[in-house]
């Protein structure tokens, strides 16, 4: 007769049932450190770390601006830190915690991340934004920084150390008046440019220019070495511009236009540059500063771009046309900003001081 008791003794000391046992403590144990039956959430912040890794090291390898909102996370800390991710609930080397490495720069090592600490534990932070813009990659929450927006239109600048820096800049402020002649019945009193209303370009990129020189006087050209004054709206020839231009002990000119486009929702700046050049690095590296400026400064500016041309075929062909004045031997550029066109709220007539002091701070990030 079998004794059923010894036959209980059997099954329990089988290995099998041994390791099924064992195997069942342990997954009890794990569900109850991850949180499905206990309270640490590690797997959660672990999660969360390394999601978050992944998706900053893609955006260092993109060339587009981008924005990816990560929602329904939980109320932890977090601790967006360069080449790491910490996720925690009290300390950041409490055992638990998220922590994950990712690649700081990227394939092409042109961009720069901006550390960012987000404290979720006591706010209602329902998600986070991971932005990649310009030449920045970061993470924010527009449910903690209220005034928070992101700029999608910044431009990805050259990381290039430049062959020389900014020195006695010429400014060319477009087109040019002469109020005097025009009294006098003068056949050739110069040009305005565009008008409307009180919106006039010779007058408007003379202004501009004066009140960039006013902010950057280390670094602009002293008042009478511009290709017209600066104090009153008196008129220059090309021909007249460019010989300044060249006789100039500087290295660099800025010219100043405005923009006519027949479509009053564009409202761009764009920024010439001479593409014969050899300072085309140096050139398309300012121009670039500059465009972030005012793009930073202004949000009414819908696009930017940088627009090389081929002036050794306006010298011969287009005596009269003002990307002329992108001489070959500078460092050049030419701005034409706004839309003359625009009926409400015009940059042109009601943000001279942010433009010029937009100029100004892209002349100082040229480095």
């Amino acid at each position: 007769m079998i004794s059923k008791k010894g036959s209980v003794m059997d099954i329990v000391l089988m290995p099998t049932f041994v390791t099924g046992v064992v195997l069942g403590l342990i997954f009890l144990t794990l569900l109850y450190k991850i949180g499905t039956i206990g309270g640490d959430l590690q797997f959660e912040k672990k999660g969360i770390a390394i999601n978050s890794a992944l998706l900053l090291t893609g955006m260092f390898n993109v060339h587009s601006n981008v924005e990816y909102s990560y929602l329904s996370i939980g109320k932890f800390v977090y601790d967006f830190q360069p080449g790491r991710v910490l996720v925690y609930e009290n300390s950041a080397n409490e055992s638990g915690r998220g922590f994950q490495r990712f690649a700081l720069d990227g394939a092409y090592g042109r961009l720069a991340f901006v550390p960012k600490k987000i404290d979720a534990k006591n706010t209602h932070v329902p998600g986070l934004l991971f932005v990649k813009q310009g030449n920045e990659v970061f993470v924010n929450s527009p449910f903690v920084d209220k005034g928070f927006k992101s700029n999608l239109r910044l431009l990805e600048c050259s990381t290039h150390n430049p062959e020389e820096q900014l020195n006695n800049i010429v400014l060319d402020p477009g087109y040019g008046w002469d109020e005097s002649l025009a009294e006098q019945g003068s056949s050739n009193p110069g040009n305005k440019g565009d008008v409307k209303g009180n919106i006039v370009e010779s007058g408007i990129t003379r202004i501009i220019a004066a009140k960039v020189l006013g902010y950057a006087k280390e670094l602009v050209a002293g008042k009478g070495k511009h290709t017209r004054d600066l104090s009153i709206d008196s008129k220059a020839d090309m021909d007249a511009r460019v010989n300044v231009i060249e006789q100039s002990t500087g290295n660099s000119v800025i010219s100043i236009h405005i923009g006519n486009y027949p479509d009053i929702s564009f409202n761009p700046v764009l920024a010439y540059i001479n593409g014969d050049s050899g300072k085309i690095k140096d050139s398309r590296k300012l121009a670039c500063s500059i465009l972030n400026q005012l793009s930073k400064k202004i949000p009414e500016i819908t696009d930017l771009s940088i627009i090389p041309v081929s002036i050794e075929q306006l010298d011969r062909f287009e005596k009269g046309n003002p990307q002329r004045v992108l001489r070959k031997d500078k460092i050049a550029v030419q701005l034409v900003i706004g839309n003359i066109k625009v009926e409400e709220n015009n940059i042109l007539a009601n943000k001279i001081d942010a433009i010029a002091e937009a100029v100004k701070l892209g002349i100082e990030d040229f480095k």
